[in-house]
């Protein structure tokens, strides 16, 4: 392995170039955690969203359920 700089602050001057590599780095980091961000913040509001629709279709009565008027009437034909 080959060491290309003399000392670390010859590792942070970068030959000269310190003032184009170091603010990239931090734009890259910076937009990587940013997506982190994102990612995490858009995961939570649809697992929220998942959760209201669960809960909403569980306290209303599905279609189907419930027997069709005509079934109710053919019943008390049937009863009496």
């Amino acid at each position: 392995m080959t060491i290309y700089f003399t000392d670390f602050g010859a590792f942070l001057a970068m030959n000269g170039y310190a003032a184009y590599v170091w603010p990239a780095w931090a734009l890259v980091l910076g937009l990587l955690a940013t997506q982190a961000f994102a990612v995490r913040a858009e995961r939570a509001r649809a697992l929220g969203e998942l959760r209201r629709r669960m809960r909403r279709e569980r306290s209303q009565p599905m279609r189907g359920d419930e027997p069709p008027a005509h079934a109710a009437l053919s019943e008390e034909r049937v009863e009496r």
